[in-house]
């Protein structure tokens, strides 16, 4: 199966979905993975990031116009909810598990 660039929802409890405000210098785009800044604005998360507040469902420089303007929805996901993303060839699936479990605000990991 062919997926989109970004986090694409699979199955399992469909995630919440919330309004937050995008920071001024963000420039990600959408169905990528999101941070919250020290102002508590969204960023994209990066390889350093010790944990990801949700999927960005829109790009950073498309936020709707009026009560909109500057705020973004983001996927929050629950613990049985199950993403799929393309990655580069060449990345071993340890690598990539190793760091899943907890990852995500609201998916604890499991034993």
């Amino acid at each position: 199966m062919a997926y989109n660039n970004g986090f694409t929802y699979v199955r399992g409890k469909e995630p919440q979905k919330v309004w937050s405000t995008v920071s001024s210098t963000a420039t990600f785009r959408a169905r990528v993975a999101v941070t919250l800044s020290d102002d508590r604005t969204l960023i994209e998360a990066a390889s350093d990031s010790t944990a990801i507040f949700g999927i960005a469902c829109n790009d950073a420089s498309a936020s709707l116009p009026g009560i909109g303007a500057g705020r973004c929805w983001v996927e929050i996901p629950e613990p049985e909810t199950v993403y799929a993303t393309k990655i580069q060839t060449g990345v071993a699936a340890s690598a990539i598990s190793s760091a899943l479990p907890g990852m995500l605000s609201g998916c604890p990991a499991r034993a």
